[in-house]
């Protein structure tokens, strides 16, 4: 990340900043190092922490459990950490709303049958999907896309949080980048959980399953906002840089071209922002280039209309709403791009959309693409559509490499599979490491953006390409 390399800063353990051979003769070792911090340590600290925690602490779990429990004293489970929110003051507030723990609120919505199976809360549960996110009665949609824009990437998520796992003290670490201060934060939060008395559901982010990673990040950007309602209301670059620490900016559909807006940080809360015109201006088909440029650079962007632009009601798009952006094709004379609405349904229902005829009528163009005819947010459309539609590109022009390797501890449900989710995380990242020469590409093949834009794509057609790979899928 590009908030992580300081200017003239140079690591041989990264292999930055350091001659191209020197970089070479270490490389045996190097390779050797970061296996072992990132896979064997990590499994080793798991499994040390977890022995810990059994032997010494279950007589004060046992005795004093409200002692060991972890409480966050500087952003308490108060009304005042939530806000003036709905036209509420912090005291009417605090009459509709209790706070559980995480545990005890996820075992209030378990069956009998689940308890019986030994089902577990997890921090993650089965890999970071979109379908893990969903708003909740608070209007952060802005933090939401981001999240589902950054799932599409491995590990990308898991890399905000420096505890990896549940804990059962419900103390949590999660990183952000302070973008006035250029410098990283943690922000040491607990599992209490904000319900409403009435009916007992969650308040705010709505997690998939028993797992706590939404919820927690989203009470994590609260803390270091100052209240949940600091957060309603925002933009997506701002999320971005505060999630990864890359440069980001957006390109905005003015009546001459796409112009290049950067993020500008202002004076007051943290999230008090503006964007500084620049001189870089594209037109329609540049800006279609940058798209695919940027996607192939697996950068994130989104999507979003103009709240005051008028969108048809039957054309199932929103305005003032977030998209995350997939993917790019050009075949021949046809653009078209893919998109994902974060509520995980609802799409658009135009040219390109799920059975509209243009799939029949371009039976090659489906082949290649493979369209699934799903409720799940995900669409394509026509470039013509996208840019009759939308007017804001957001892209966080992101730094790759050794940052992204990660551990899946595998929380697994019951005691055997919860046991040896650590070794299994282990074994399958040291093979894809070695085996998959993943540690070898994300060491020596990464890239660090330095927020120039870069060159548009220039190229005329897909179709051969695809063709080829459609082959290759087939034969295997």
């Amino acid at each position: 990340m590009v908030a992580d390399i300081e200017k003239g800063q140079s690591s041989l353990c990264e292999a930055r900043g350091k001659p191209c051979w020197l970089n070479a003769l270490c490389c045996p070792f190097v390779l050797c190092w970061q296996s072992t911090r990132i896979y064997l340590l990590a499994c080793l600290f798991s499994y040390l922490y977890r022995t810990l925690s059994t032997a010494c602490c279950c007589a004060c779990r046992a005795l004093c459990y409200g002692c060991y429990m972890y409480t966050d004293k500087k952003f308490p489970p108060k009304a005042s950490s939530v806000g003036a929110l709905d036209g509420k003051t912090e005291a009417e507030a605090a009459k509709d709303i209790e706070w559980v723990r995480a545990d005890k609120y996820f075992e209030s919505k378990m069956s009998s049958d689940d308890k019986e199976k030994g089902v577990r809360l997890k921090l993650f549960e089965g890999g970071v999907e979109t379908k893990d996110i969903a708003q909740g009665g608070l209007g952060d949609c802005w933090l939401m896309s981001a999240l589902a824009c950054m799932s599409e990437h491995e590990g990308l998520l898991r890399t905000c949080f420096l505890t990896q796992e549940w804990n059962d003290r419900g103390k949590y670490q999660v990183r952000i980048y302070d973008g006035r201060a250029g410098k990283w934060t943690v922000q040491t939060i607990d599992d209490m959980l904000a319900v409403k008395k009435k009916d007992n559901s969650l308040i705010f982010a709505q997690p998939n399953g028993r797992e706590l990673w939404v919820v927690l990040l989203e009470k994590a950007f609260a803390k270091f906002c100052g209240d949940y309602a600091s957060l309603d209301g925002g933009h997506e670059i701002w999320a971005f840089e505060a999630l990864t620490g890359d440069p980001v900016f957006c390109l905005l559909r003015k009546p001459d071209g796409w112009t290049r807006m950067d993020l500008a940080h202002m004076e007051g809360k943290k999230r008090a922002i503006g964007l500084r015109k620049t001189k870089e201006v594209y037109n329609d088909a540049d800006c279609f280039g940058l798209l695919r440029s940027y996607l192939r650079n697996k950068a994130l962007l989104t999507a979003s209309i103009s709240s005051e632009g008028e969108v048809k009601k039957d054309s199932g798009l929103v305005a003032g709403h977030a998209y995350s952006v997939l993917d790019a094709r050009r075949f021949s004379d046809k653009q078209l791009v893919r998109l994902r609405n974060p509520w995980g349904t609802f799409e658009w229902k135009g040219a390109w959309s799920d059975n509209s005829p243009e799939w029949g009528a371009n039976p090659k163009i489906k082949r290649l693409i493979r369209p699934k005819d799903e409720d799940d947010g995900s669409f394509w459309m026509s470039w013509d559509d996208f840019i009759t539609h939308f007017d804001n590109i957001n892209v966080c022009s992101r730094s790759t490499g050794i940052h992204d390797l990660y551990i899946d501890l595998n929380e697994g449900d019951g005691g055997c599979a919860h046991c040896v989710g650590p070794i299994k995380g282990c074994c399958w990242g040291c093979t894809k490491y070695w085996c998959m020469f993943k540690g070898c590409r994300s060491l020596y093949g990464g890239k660090r953006s330095s927020g120039k834009t870069i060159e548009a794509d220039k190229s005329k057609d897909d179709t051969l390409l695809d063709e080829i790979g459609a082959v290759t899928m087939q034969r295997a």
